[in-house]
């Protein structure tokens, strides 16, 4: 890695918590931008929690798109920035889109789950937004939300969008499974990122079977100033789909 930081993936820097504030509030005024409606709703996952969830109903679109967030034990949640970046882009041109919090955030039931029950939460959310026949699904996520993302099967699964995702998180069992995934990915990454920058990236999924790691020049973790480059990745790699 570039940069030493004792930081977890997702967790704020000192001053940056004004810094989030208004990147929400910019993220909420540009929700407010988009004429149609957001539903929120209470998902239920398999093993019976229900989760604080919102959707944006597209029922003439073959293709929806679920978004994870960051860490839930670092201050991420549905309403994260770069999740607000990826719902607002997909749901703009047309697709139904769906972002939660992860179990024990912000209202949604249970507790952290180490990853285990995160997975649990993000098929639930898949599932919910596969219900129409032959509807297609692109799993999304940042941080902590995009090695969720990488993780989660299900048959109507047919993209993955991963934004700055640790991958040394992961076992070696899970960079296998996800390695031997051909279903088409797109990783965003800083060149600045503290925990897993694009070279980095690159390198490791070098040998896997369909990903394109696109560089952010300069931008870190957090891509506090890539909020629009990452809304319009995102639409237009699902889209593509």
């Amino acid at each position: 890695m570039q940069q030493s930081d004792e930081r977890r993936p997702g967790e704020k820097r000192q001053g940056q918590k004004r810094q989030g504030q208004e990147q929400q509030g910019q993220e909420q005024q540009g929700q407010e931008r988009c004429e149609e409606p957001v539903q929120r709703f209470a998902l239920r996952t398999s093993d019976g929690l229900a989760l604080r969830a919102e959707r944006f109903d597209a029922d003439d679109s073959d293709l929806a798109v679920v978004i994870c967030h960051p860490h839930p034990l670092h201050g991420g949640n549905m309403f994260n920035p770069v999740v607000g970046a990826i719902f607002n882009g997909c749901r703009r041109i047309g697709l139904a889109t769906l972002r939660f919090n992860f179990r024990g955030t912000n209202g949604s039931e249970g507790q952290y789950a180490n990853g285990v029950g995160e997975r649990l939460d993000a098929l639930a959310a898949v599932e919910a937004v596969a219900a129409p026949p032959d509807r297609r699904v692109v799993v999304a996520g940042y941080s902590f939300g995009a090695d969720i993302a990488l993780q989660v099967d299900h048959p109507s699964i047919v993209g993955r969008l991963a934004v700055a995702p640790p991958l040394m998180l992961l076992d070696d069992d899970r960079l296998r499974a996800a390695a031997a995934d051909d279903k088409p990915t797109l990783m965003l990454a800083g060149t600045d990122d503290q925990f897993q920058p694009s070279d980095s990236l690159t390198g490791i999924t070098a040998e896997w079977s369909n990903v394109s790691v696109h560089a952010i020049d300069g931008a870190d973790h957090f891509l506090a100033h890539d909020l629009r480059l990452i809304e319009s990745a995102a639409a237009e790699f699902a889209a593509g789909l």
